[in-house]
């Protein structure tokens, strides 16, 4: 029998449907036109409204190396003992990789203008619904707002 853990049971409950009334008449095969963003206006959404929480991401020049080398940056969320971030691990994908692919995170508000940086609630919340290995690492994972240089 399958079991899963209420997380993950919360995210696939939580999905939404494709927005199917946005057609594509306007697009291109050049360009996509819905769900673009005004870089003057766009802001990074916190997991609730009224959170200031540090915007935190890997760091720019091991995020740059691994780009520069050909390879697909991943991500690692590395908690300390109070359960805080301690530090947002990039890696290279290596071939027997296993992680999660979360792409689209800008039309939903996770995307940022200014860097390739995002809110340590939603990085906390993300990393809890990924999960862990069976030997305790948190899982790997690649989000293009941390990921593209």
């Amino acid at each position: 029998m399958y079991t899963s853990k209420i997380e993950t049971l919360w995210f696939y409950a939580n999905l939404q449907a494709p927005k199917r009334e946005l057609g594509h008449d306007d697009c291109s095969a050049e360009q996509y036109v819905h769900l673009q963003i005004d870089h003057e206006t766009y802001r990074t959404k916190h997991v609730v409204g009224d959170c200031h929480c540090d915007i935190v991401g890997p760091d720019p020049s091991a995020l740059a190396d691994i780009v520069i080398n050909g390879k697909l940056p991943l991500t690692r969320v590395l908690f300390g003992a109070e359960g805080t971030i301690e530090k947002i691990d990039i890696q290279p994908r290596e071939v027997e990789s296993k992680f999660f692919a979360i792409s689209h995170v800008w039309a939903d508000g996770h995307g940022n203008p200014d860097g390739n940086l995002l809110p340590t609630c939603f990085l906390t919340e993300l990393q809890k619904v990924i999960g862990k290995t069976a030997s305790g690492e948190s899982v790997l994972f690649w989000i293009d707002t941390l990921s593209i240089a």
